[in-house]
């Protein structure tokens, strides 16, 4: 199989974790306002699509508007599932775009903020790969849920299947939606081409992924909602250094997010080469 620049798409390749840590790093030089804008344009779209539903839910269950429509009811349970499919299936192509900033950062072509609608353009067989992502991370959940319903003993192990699952179709798949917009493959070699590549070195990919990528945002999760958890009387001193933590947080956020971006960027160019 070859691209339009006569390359092998589909090819052996190796490389070291230090490597690509070290090359995401520097490419993140020049790169992270676009790629900061980008992620803030998809928060914004993320945060629309969401208001428009509850608003809609709101009108459609209690005749008015009412924040009492975002919580839980068997009612609207259904409604708010269905919402967040058509968040994503709607912003998929704009979460693919930004990981094709990232792609064409790694052979130092130039980026801008338009590249992250490009993708619409290949609406209908992106819509297909995000379907088909979507369902196999709500199998994945489910099978989580599961455990925690029929077999608590073994939710640990059901928990790391969970993460590893998870990982495992977002990078196959999300690599098959970058072939489809920079290769300009059909659903079917996207897919196929994606998996052959991952395979060889699918373990150390997930595993930079599980102990690089993911920690930074267990603990970003973590420490940003502590007080929620947290009596209302702690002490000024943990208040100190609570937002001494968040301010640190969000300053190594501003490289450490691009950074994680670049590194797909990167995999992605060792993997299936960028046609220039």
């Amino acid at each position: 199989m070859m691209s339009s620049d006569n390359t092998m798409i589909s090819k052996p390749y190796d490389f070291t974790v230090l490597c690509i840590l070290k090359e995401a790093w520097q490419r993140t030089h020049g790169a992270k306002a676009v790629m900061w804008a980008s992620m803030v344009t998809y928060l914004i779209a993320s945060i629309l699509i969401l208001m428009i539903g509850y608003v809609s839910m709101s009108f459609w269950f209690m005749g008015n508007f009412t924040a009492e429509i975002m919580k839980y009811s068997p009612e609207t349970e259904s409604y708010k599932s269905g919402l967040e499919w058509i968040r994503w299936l709607f912003l998929f192509p704009m979460h693919t775009g930004i990981l094709l900033l990232a792609v064409r950062r790694s052979v130092d072509l130039p980026i801008h903020i338009k590249q992250v609608f490009s993708p619409y353009k290949l609406y209908l067989p992106l819509l297909v790969i995000g379907l088909l992502l979507f369902c196999l991370i709500s199998l994945s959940k489910t099978i989580l849920q599961l455990s925690y319903d029929h077999i608590p003993d073994y939710i640990t192990v059901f928990t790391i299947l969970d993460m590893f699952l998870t990982l495992f179709f977002s990078v196959w798949l999300t690599f098959a939606a970058l072939l489809v917009i920079e290769k300009h493959l059909n659903i079917f070699n996207a897919l196929k081409t994606s998996l052959s590549s991952f395979k060889q070195h699918w373990l150390k990919i997930i595993l930079i992924l599980m102990f690089i990528v993911v920690p930074y945002f267990i603990v970003a999760n973590v420490l940003l909602f502590t007080p929620t958890f947290m009596i209302l009387g702690a002490s000024q001193v943990f208040w100190i250094v609570w937002g001494i933590l968040v301010g640190l947080l969000v300053l190594s956020s501003m490289w450490v997010i691009p950074m994680f971006l670049n590194i797909g960027g990167v995999l992605y160019r060792i993997m299936f080469g960028v046609n220039r």
